[in-house]
């Protein structure tokens, strides 16, 4: 049986990429292995950001970038939790992982250490710094993958 690794992310819903890889798991008889990268230097980055605009000092800001990891981690076990449901109705042996590090180096090393038969990504709307932080893990993850890697655009609706 071969193994589908489906890279999550916490910061909104992915019910098309949700959709989409739960059929592709079931349709090839597919493991599935959801692996969630909090990566250390969001917090930096969005801390460092706030200390240039004087909003407030170095130690405060280290505390509540490990608040934010904390944060990404809890909802991303909550999505766990509703993913497995889901897998469960549908008969699909399911796997979870969380990691901390850089998302892009902790992506490949997964991928190494996995050999998966498809890889699953999430592009969402947002920011120069989000879509930054994708392109960068997109960019490696497909030179370490060695298999097809789909990317599902999660574009919020117009009037939503």
């Amino acid at each position: 049986m071969g193994t589908i690794l489906w890279i999550l992310t916490t910061t909104k819903d992915t019910p098309k990429t949700s959709d989409y890889v739960l059929n592709l798991a079931k349709q090839k008889s597919a493991g599935l292995i959801a692996l969630l990268v909090l990566d250390c230097r969001l917090g930096q980055q969005i801390f460092k950001k706030l200390e240039s605009e004087s909003f407030f000092g170095g130690g405060q800001s280290a505390n509540l970038a490990e608040t934010l990891l904390q944060d990404y981690e809890e909802r991303g076990r909550n999505k766990f939790s509703d993913i497995r449901s889901r897998a469960v109705e549908k008969n699909i042996a399911l796997e979870t992982s969380v990691k901390r590090g850089v998302a892009a180096d902790e992506c490949v090393r997964v991928i190494k250490e996995l050999q998966p038969e498809e890889i699953v990504l999430t592009r969402m709307p947002g920011s120069r710094f989000c879509k930054f932080f994708f392109s960068e893990a997109a960019d490696k993850i497909r030179g370490a993958a060695g298999c097809p890697v789909t990317v599902i655009d999660e574009k919020e609706e117009q009037g939503a």
